[in-house]
This record gives C-alpha cells, sequence and structure tokens, in this order.
C-alpha cells in the first residue's frame, strides 16, 4: 500500500498529521484537502471490507495508517 501512496505522491499524509500542515494560499490549501482526500481513499480501498466500517471515523489519513491493528 505505501507502494501506492508514493506513486500517487501523498505518502506524507500517513506520516504527518494534515492539521500540522500549513497551506500558504488557497490553492495550497486546495490541493492539501485533495491529496488528503486521495490518500484516505487509497488506504480505506485498499482494506478488507469488514475493516472499513471501524476506519470511516477516523478524520485524516494519518489517523487511519496509525490505528493499531488489534482495534480494527
Amino acid at each position: 500500500m505505501e507502494v501506492i501512496l508514493d506513486e500517487n505522491e501523498v505518502c506524507e499524509y500517513t506520516q504527518t498529521d494534515i492539521r500540522k500542515l500549513v497551506a500558504s494560499d488557497d490553492q495550497a490549501l486546495s490541493q492539501l484537502k485533495k491529496d488528503a482526500t486521495k490518500s484516505r481513499r487509497i488506504i480505506l480501498d485498499s482494506v478488507r471490507d469488514h475493516v472499513v466500517s471501524n476506519l470511516h471515523g477516523k478524520e485524516t489519513p494519518f489517523a487511519i495508517w496509525k490505528t493499531p491493528l488489534d482495534l480494527i
């Protein structure tokens, strides 16, 4: 999955909470939101269906990525 995230240039969103990232203007903020959404979609598409419902409450790709497997 990390390879797919890296190919799409969104791997950083699993390593840093987007709430800590700063956008310099509206266009940068818009791109940040698009990339975060893309990252979430890639992660959610990569897990089994029965796990997805346990991850939907997570707001950021970072939060999804850091969810301990025993809680899923």
